[in-house]
């Protein structure tokens, strides 16, 4: 006679097996209907009559890992290797137990084991993976999976797993190649959802977030009620600046799981920069009541101060704010950069400027804390640290506008005219499309009585401005530039 179980052929002897066979056929038909407990004492009747199939031995060792005993599970798949010690998916399910157990060496044996009984098995590439990862190897796990991949080019499991591990080791250009791939080959289902929402965020921080609205709007069109999905649409609307859209994102978001703190800290963020500053305010004072400690605390009250600050002109009780982050999370880096900025309105420039050096010696901080910093060593009339505040910005972001116009601005204010003209002129190149640097230009020009050129910098100030509206201090100078060159002619 001759059965199935689990995918392995049960070999039975004649007649007087009849009862050991009609016991396995029992405790198979229980497995395969999910009912794991009957299976599972089925087959121990199944190998009291029987006790020398390897099979028996074997389907029990998996019942008992589908009951959460790693423990028992090993005794009886060690019984079934020792008879059949060829099998790769005996060495298989021994290396699932091995793992429950966090033995992940001898996992990692049995696995090395099944492979080399069955090259192609990609179950166990990827196992072996998984107990690399969790034993905090997760570059050895790559090139394992990597490795399976050779055998199993269109393993949609293998690819998934290589380009989150990718992900996780900051590789995010690579990642993105490998779920992609994985989603090519994979059917709408489960693992589909999961591959795709995994790919999602990996093109948000390469900032290819059209790409990634296209992903999750297909994504929706399947799995409209997974929150995930709306909440990455709603970063990525975010960051594309279409912010009403994003709200409405995060929103959905909220409302298919109202309790994730972070989707609903998101919503803040969007209200307030909607100009929803009750609301925002509302629900950061929510958020903070169920996560009141720790780094996601420090960046709500951060965000609350802002909101107070600049919303609701409320600087005191933003900076009050501010210091509650500082005491959560010492070197909070927007609370201290809010907080500089909260003392800049207050005209406390010297409180402002013991918190821009520390902005600036944060080991996140950008080229607009230094221009942030260089800005208020201005209003300290510490120009020439300015400068060097504005040239540091400049060497960290070369195409920011704002750190040469600032410069400029600094140069002139020291009677530096021809440096400042110099700088303005680096910023045009920059930007040749911003007002305002045209206007700086035009009124070097002016003082230079190079009142042409002044006209022709104007003009250009004013064919970019028609859109949103010319500035009035560009108007006036219009008027004087004309004024000379007629008393010239």
């Amino acid at each position: 006679y001759q059965r199935r179980v689990h995918g392995n052929v049960l070999n039975v002897g004649p007649d007087e097996h009849i009862s050991s066979l009609m016991k396995t056929l029992k405790a198979n038909s229980y497995y395969m209907s999910n009912n794991d407990e009957l299976a599972l004492k089925s087959v121990e009747e199944a190998i009291e009559a029987d006790k020398d199939n390897s099979r028996l031995h074997y389907l029990r060792g998996v019942l008992l890992i589908h009951q959460n005993d790693p423990k028992a599970a090993i005794g009886a798949l060690n019984k079934a290797v020792r008879m059949e010690p060829k099998n790769p998916t005996y060495q298989y399910d021994r290396a699932r137990a091995l793992r429950a157990l966090k033995d992940y060496d001898a996992a990692i044996a049995a696995l090395k084991k099944a492979i080399d009984l069955d090259k192609t098995n990609a179950t166990a590439y990827n196992l072996w993976g998984i107990c690399l990862t969790e034993s905090q190897k997760s570059a050895e796990a790559i090139d394992v999976w990597t490795k399976g991949l050779e055998h199993n080019p269109d393993d949609t499991s293998l690819l998934s797993n290589v380009g989150r591990g990718l992900f996780g080791l900051n590789r995010t250009k690579e990642s993105a190649d490998y779920l992609r791939r994985a989603i090519q080959h994979l059917e709408e289902g489960p693992e589909k959802k999961s591959v795709r929402i995994a790919f999602a965020e990996c093109l948000l921080h390469l900032n290819n977030n059209f790409e990634a609205l296209e992903v999750l709007d297909e994504h929706i069109k399947y799995f409209d009620n997974d929150g995930m999905a709306h909440a990455l649409r709603a970063q990525a609307l975010r960051s594309l600046e279409h912010i009403p859209s994003a709200l409405e994102a995060i929103e959905k978001a909220c409302h298919i799981d109202p309790n994730r703190v972070q989707w609903q800290f998101m919503k803040a963020v969007l209200l307030h920069r909607n100009i929803r500053d009750k609301e925002a305010l509302e629900v950061l004072n929510h958020c903070l009541d169920k996560a009141p400690t720790g780094t996601l605390a420090s960046d709500m009250l951060s965000t609350r101060g802002l909101v107070y600050m600049r919303g609701l002109k409320q600087v005191d009780r933003a900076i009050e704010d501010f210091d509650h982050a500082l005491q959560l999370s010492r070197n909070h880096y927007h609370a201290l950069m809010y907080k500089a900025f909260a003392h800049d309105e207050k005209g406390e420039y010297s409180k402002s400027i013991e918190l821009w050096d520390k902005v600036v010696d944060h080991p996140t901080a950008d080229a607009q804390a230094h221009v942030n910093r260089g800005k208020c060593l201005s209003r300290l009339n510490k120009n020439e640290e300015a400068i060097k505040s504005f040239d540091k910005a400049i060497e960290l972001q070369p195409n920011d506008l704002e750190s040469y116009k600032a410069k400029g601005a600094t140069e002139w204010q020291l009677g530096q005219m021809d440096n400042a003209f110099k700088t303005w002129e680096k910023g045009v190149q920059v930007d040749d499309e911003d007002v305002q640097i045209h206007f700086l230009l035009a009124v070097c020009h002016y003082h230079r009585e190079e009142y042409q050129k002044a006209l022709s910098r104007i003009d250009k100030a004013m064919e970019i401005g028609q859109e949103q509206g010319v500035p009035l201090e560009v108007m006036e100078l219009r008027k004087e530039v004309e004024e000379r060159l007629k008393v010239q002619s």
